[in-house]
C-alpha cells in the first residue's frame, strides 16, 4: 500500500527495508536484525486533524490543521496498514507571506524593522507528537479510504515537560525569529525541535531527526528524550 497524505506528506519508496546497525555475525543469515520490510502499492488518503481557528490581530481568521506527516515509518510487528508518523514544529506562516495569508502586510516587526525572514507560529505552545495511525482501505474502486489514530505520544524533556516547536537560539549560524498571531516576537527555546524523519527500534524506542540544530533525537517509548545528538 503506497499511502499519500494529501497536503501533508508522501511515502515515495516502492520498497522499504531498515535494519538494526548493531554488531553480530554477518553470516547469521536472514532477517534477524530486520526492523521493517514493506512492499507498497498506490493509495491516496487525506488526513485532516483540526486545531480549531486562529484570529490574527487586525487580520483574518484561519482554520488550522495539524500536519502529522513530517515523517512516517512502518514497524515490522504491526499490521500492514499501520504506521508511525511525526509532526513537525507546528503550523507556521512565512512573514513574507503575511499579506496574502493573514491579510496584513509587514506583520512581523523586530526592533522597529520589518522582518521578512521570520515565521508566524499560529500555536506557539504546539507540542511535537508521534502518531500511530491505522489506514482503512477497502480495495474497492470509488470507495474513499480512511484512517484511525490509534495513539499519540507527546515529546517531552527529561523532566516530563512537553517540548515545543519554536526556533532554537543558535550561535554558529543564523536562525529565524518567531511571532505569534498578535505579531509579538517570541523568545527562542533551546529545547524546541522541528522533527522530521522517524523510525522505531525493536526495543520500543524511536530515532527522530530535527531540522533546527540539526540533531538526532533518541526517544523513549513514552516520548521522553533520552539523548539529543548535535553535530
Amino acid at each position: 500500500m503506497f499511502v499519500r497524505f494529501s497536503h501533508l506528506f508522501s511515502v515515495v519508496s516502492a520498497f522499504i527495508v531498515l535494519t538494526n546497525c548493531g554488531g553480530g555475525d554477518s553470516d547469521s543469515g536472514g532477517d534477524n536484525n530486520l526492523i521493517s520490510k514493506l512492499v507498497l502499492s498506490d493509495e491516496n488518503i487525506t488526513v485532516n486533524e483540526s486545531m480549531g481557528s486562529v484570529t490574527f490581530n487586525g487580520g483574518k481568521t484561519l482554520a488550522i490543521n495539524v500536519g502529522i506527516g513530517s515523517g512516517a515509518f512502518h514497524f515490522r510487528d504491526d499490521t500492514v496498514n499501520e504506521f508511525y508518523s511525526v509532526t513537525d514544529r507546528g503550523p507556521n506562516i512565512d512573514c513574507s507571506d503575511s499579506k496574502a495569508i493573514v491579510g496584513i502586510a509587514d506583520f512581523c516587526i523586530n526592533n522597529g524593522q520589518v522582518d521578512k525572514e521570520g515565521k508566524i507560529f499560529t500555536h506557539p505552545d504546539f507540542r511535537p507528537t508521534i502518531y500511530k495511525i491505522h489506514f482503512t482501505t477497502s480495495g474497492v474502486a470509488g470507495v474513499t479510504p480512511g484512517y484511525d489514530i490509534l495513539s499519540t505520544i507527546t515529546l517531552t524533556n527529561k523532566n516530563g515537560d512537553p517540548l515545543r516547536g519554536l526556533p532554537n537560539p543558535l550561535q554558529t549560524t543564523t536562525t529565524e525569529n518567531a511571532y505569534n498571531s498578535n505579531g509579538n516576537k517570541l523568545s527562542f527555546d533551546p529545547e524546541s525541535v522541528d522533527t522530521e524523519a522517524i523510525i522505531k527500534l525493536s526495543d520500543g524506542t524511536f530515532w527522530l531527526t530535527d531540522e533546527y540544530a540539526p540533531s538526532l533525537l533518541h526517544v523513549a517509548a513514552n516520548g521522553r528524550i533520552l539523548e539529543r545528538l548535535v553535530p
